[in-house]
């Protein structure tokens, strides 16, 4: 979604409102992402986004390194950093527009 309110589709999302028009199927499960305006944040809102991305970077590549059996604690550390890089991020679009 952009600022303006509309939306766009990014790769890989049409077939699912194609379908959902062509069998009558009123509500579809989507992920949905909001645009913002890199210009709108401060340099400190900038750094803390891509020093979390990194932070979820490394710690992805750690994962594909370890034993199957040693993943777990990686996994939710990852899952504990997007889930916090998604509520800034959510907290910043609303803010700001």
């Amino acid at each position: 979604m952009f600022p303006n309110g509309k939306y766009v589709v990014h790769s890989g999302g049409n077939h699912r409102a194609v379908v959902s028009r062509e069998l009558n199927i009123p509500s579809i499960q989507a992920s949905v992402t909001a645009y913002l305006a890199e210009e709108k944040i401060s340099k400190e809102e900038y750094i803390i986004i891509e020093e979390t991305r990194q932070k979820l970077d490394d710690l992805k590549i750690k994962r594909l390194l370890l034993p199957m059996e040693d993943k777990e604690l990686i996994t939710k550390k990852i899952t504990y950093y997007e889930q916090e890089l998604d509520a800034y991020l959510k907290a910043l679009y609303i803010r700001y527009n």
